[in-house]
């Protein structure tokens, strides 16, 4: 079948408790009680709901205050990320030593007649 997975006790009562099929929610009060057992305090617990004739159709249930957390934690991370990319850029042209002067780069490719105010013009246009 594939890699196989070390199945632990915890693993089985979570099956056993918090994955539902739409079934189960609809022809029960378990819906309500899950969101009743939102009520009032933040929970940590999270319900798979899918549907049985088709696996691949699922979701999750879970505490909105819960979800707001692990959102904040994604957009940290993301910018954590996105920071240390920046970073990273930026020191690497503050730290560029180009190995041929622009002049004999330009020479080689055959460039010999610049408008150096164009250029100038161009660059301030240029949002990096």
């Amino acid at each position: 079948m594939g890699q196989s997975i070390e199945i632990t006790s915890s693993m089985i009562k979570f099956f056993q408790n918090n994955v539902l099929s739409v079934t189960d929610l609809t022809r029960s009060n378990k819906l309500s009680e899950i969101l009743e057992s939102f009520s009032n305090r933040k929970s940590e617990d999270i319900y798979l709901v899918q549907n049985t004739r088709n696996r691949s159709a699922m979701g999750a249930i879970i505490d909105v205050e819960l979800l707001e957390e692990l959102l904040a934690i994604r957009e940290s991370i993301a910018g954590a990320v996105d920071e240390a990319v920046e970073r990273s850029a930026a020191d690497r042209v503050e730290s560029f030593q180009a190995k041929y002067p622009i002049s004999n780069v330009l020479f080689d490719m055959g460039i010999e007649d610049i408008d150096v105010d164009e250029i100038k013009k161009l660059s301030d246009e240029l949002e990096i």
